[in-house]
């Protein structure tokens, strides 16, 4: 493990076996499974199906029966992405430690989700230099208590594939993209230990 050979700490056991990332985890993954959204798109489902049979003889429910069908389609994408997306993440977080990194973050001129900020997150070595770079959508509140871009994030996963990044103590998290080629930039920053 890179983290482990540059001398960074590397939490013991996997990072599903933290209580608090276990704990925010079934809280995320209870809000991507909630059972109302399911019950709603059968409920959309059966409505749909009647605007269908109904359509056929009445040509005026043919239109509301399709923007129906549309809807439906539009809610149980979202419900498979969400569910997708746990899936992904409690494989990560059962099958790697978290790794305690120093960071600089950049923003990206990118748009984004409403209270994320995009970002480029370069994982460091105690010197500075650039060892792992890639792409991630930061909650805003993890960007901004990164004085002047620089601080210590929480990884997990295999730095090669997409990652977790979470603030220390592995509580909130967002995926990061690696990028291919990092930017052989250093920066200059102390670590104290």
């Amino acid at each position: 493990m890179e983290a482990e050979r540059l001398g960074h700490h590397v939490v013991d056991g996997v990072a599903l076996e933290l209580p608090a990332t276990a704990k925010a985890f079934r809280v995320r993954s209870d809000a991507a499974l909630d059972r109302r959204q399911i019950h709603g798109a059968a409920a959309l489902g059966a409505a749909t199906g009647l605007l269908i049979l109904i359509g056929q003889w009445v040509a005026l429910f043919a239109p509301i029966a399709l923007l129906a069908f549309a809807f439906l389609m539009f809610l149980i994408i979202g419900i498979w992405q969400r569910r997708t997306s746990v899936a992904d993440q409690r494989k990560i977080l059962a099958n790697h430690p978290w790794q305690v990194w120093p960071c600089h973050v950049v923003e990206r001129p990118e748009r984004a989700r409403a209270g994320t900020t995009p970002c480029r997150v370069r994982l460091l070595t105690r010197s500075g230099a650039v060892v792992r770079s890639g792409k991630a959508d930061l909650p805003t509140e993890v960007w901004n208590a990164m004085t002047d871009g620089v601080g210590t994030l929480w990884i997990c996963g295999d730095l090669r594939r997409p990652y977790l990044v979470a603030v220390p103590g592995g509580t909130d998290w967002t995926l990061c993209h690696p990028e291919e080629h990092p930017p052989r930039r250093s920066v200059h920053i102390t670590i104290r230990t």
